[in-house]
């Protein structure tokens, strides 16, 4: 299993992804409350008044003796008696004064600076223009020191407190931080799937191929196959199948996945697809009532289809329906219903049996596993299984998905990892491509020194020949007219026409 313990940006980001509708409700919640705190907070105007403090003539006292002799001052201001008889006079509790008044002589200084934060701007100015009228008038029996106001106190126009702004930006980043906390701490509580080997682990089943996630799978299933990671994907699934088939004869396979929108119905309609390219003649159904979408993938119309045929109101030769594609495809595609009772149980077994005695390869794309008891009745009736898993499952989901399975004893062949990131390893099929264009003369002349053969390590896969029900027919030997030296390609390795 992955480690629980590690936590990295790579981790962070991909529980972010996951989680992101739960870390975007957290931080919309929690900037909300921060900025709505903010705003409700009452406003705070602060007044500001400068009283000068002078020595008077003849008494010796001198500029540096201002600060030491101005905390008596500073003490005036902010006395109880002071705040008491301002209060009276402008009409202002006087508690609320007293908590609002501050005053300092700074060092060096011979100012004296009075400050007042009340709620009102207008009161706010007033009352500290009357603690400096009291500053002046209490200097006035001072034989040392005169008092005189230099800058009177103005009507402030905006707050100094709060600071809603601060307050918001800050609550902004704890949002964020809250937010990506959530969702990690959510997604390590249901840990997922990261690899092929994790993947073995949590359903006790092989791990047959990776199909990278690609773009061009939006565009159709031909343009997937014409893609030469996605192509070369679902080819190598092909052999391996094949060579897993050899076991036990296999006519009938079911595709399926746990969850809905893991991809099973692409892989379902590119595998048959790929089959059907062998000269093979390939029957593709839309087993999943509920939300059929091979119609949708495939431009096809759903009726009549599968639905029509298990109910007894067509045949199966007059509802299979050629799809644009190779020759050997044919689709039975399906309409939805809500409730698909016993149908599926009483009538598709029949059904698949008169399939697989008309075509070579039957594929049934199932409904997802977890979503009812339709995928599993499915896996009885068919020869084998192949699970589709999307990387990044969760372990939970798989397991349930396995176990399902084994509960009816399905055969499973494999598992697909679906949507993974696959490495290269500095080698790529348009590398390959771009050598085939080449000009034979060319590598001839061009050719450098041969270099050492180096011994690959064995594969674990051994991938014999088609078998023969779905082997293209011997094709003629290559006429003496063929120029020397010019690559000869298989079908499997012909583009797509």
């Amino acid at each position: 299993m992955a480690d629980n313990t590690r936590v990295g940006p790579a981790e962070i980001l991909d529980a972010l992804r996951l989680r992101w509708r739960l870390a975007a409700l957290v931080l919309v919640a929690v900037f909300a409350g921060a900025y709505a705190y903010a705003y409700t907070l009452p406003s705070q105007y602060t007044a500001k008044v400068i009283v000068s403090l002078t020595p008077r003539p003849s008494t010796g006292v001198g500029a540096s003796d201002i600060a030491q002799l101005g905390q008596q001052y500073v003490a005036y201001v902010t006395a109880p008696t002071t705040v008491r008889r301002v209060a009276d006079r402008i009409g202002v509790d006087r508690s609320t004064l007293g908590d609002a008044v501050g005053a300092d002589v700074a060092t060096g200084s011979v100012n004296l600076t009075i400050k007042v934060q009340l709620r009102t701007p207008r009161t706010t100015a007033v009352a500290a223009n009357a603690l400096a009228d009291a500053v002046v008038a209490f200097a006035g029996g001072d034989p040392l020191i005169s008092a005189q106001v230099v800058s009177p106190a103005t009507v402030p126009t905006d707050p100094s407190k709060p600071r809603r702004k601060l307050i918001a930006g800050a609550g902004g980043v704890i949002a964020v931080i809250l937010a990506t906390a959530v969702a990690l701490l959510v997604e390590r509580g249901r840990p997922r799937v990261r690899s092929s080997v994790e993947i073995a682990t949590v359903t006790g089943h092989d791990v047959l191929g990776r199909v990278p996630l690609s773009r061009s799978v939006k565009r159709g299933i031909a343009a997937a196959l014409d893609d030469p990671l996605v192509g070369g994907a679902i080819r190598s699934l092909r052999t391996v199948l094949d060579h897993q088939a050899r076991e036990s004869a296999v006519r009938t396979l079911a595709v399926t996945s746990s969850v809905p929108g893991e991809g099973k119905s692409t892989v379902a309609a590119s595998l048959a697809w790929s089959i059907a390219r062998l000269d093979a003649r390939v029957l593709l159904i839309d087993a999943d009532l509920r939300h059929p979408s091979l119609a949708r993938v495939l431009e096809l119309p759903p009726k009549p289809g599968l639905l029509e045929v298990l109910r007894g109101e067509t045949t199966l030769a007059r509802a299979a329906t050629t799809a644009a594609g190779p020759d050997g495809l044919v689709v039975l595609p399906t309409s939805g219903v809500a409730e698909t009772g016993d149908l599926l149980a009483r009538n598709l077994h029949a059904l698949l049996r008169q399939a697989a005695a008309d075509y070579d390869v039957v594929i049934v794309d199932t409904p997802p596993l977890l979503a009812g008891d339709d995928s599993t009745t499915i896996a009885t009736m068919c020869d084998a299984v192949l699970m589709v898993v999307t990387s990044g499952q969760q372990i939970r989901r798989l397991s349930d998905a396995a176990r399902a399975l084994s509960a009816v004893q399905a055969r499973v062949l494999g598992v697909l990892l679906n949507r993974t990131d696959v490495p290269s390893y500095g080698y790529t099929y348009r590398t390959l491509a771009r050598n085939v264009d080449e000009p034979a003369v060319a590598e001839a002349e061009d050719a450098p020194e041969p270099a050492p053969e180096r011994i690959e390590p064995r594969s674990h896969v051994v991938v014999p020949p088609m078998p023969a029900s779905v082997q293209r027919p011997p094709q003629a030997a290559p006429t003496p007219s063929a120029e020397p030296g010019e690559p000869v390609m298989s079908d499997l390795d012909r583009p797509n026409e």
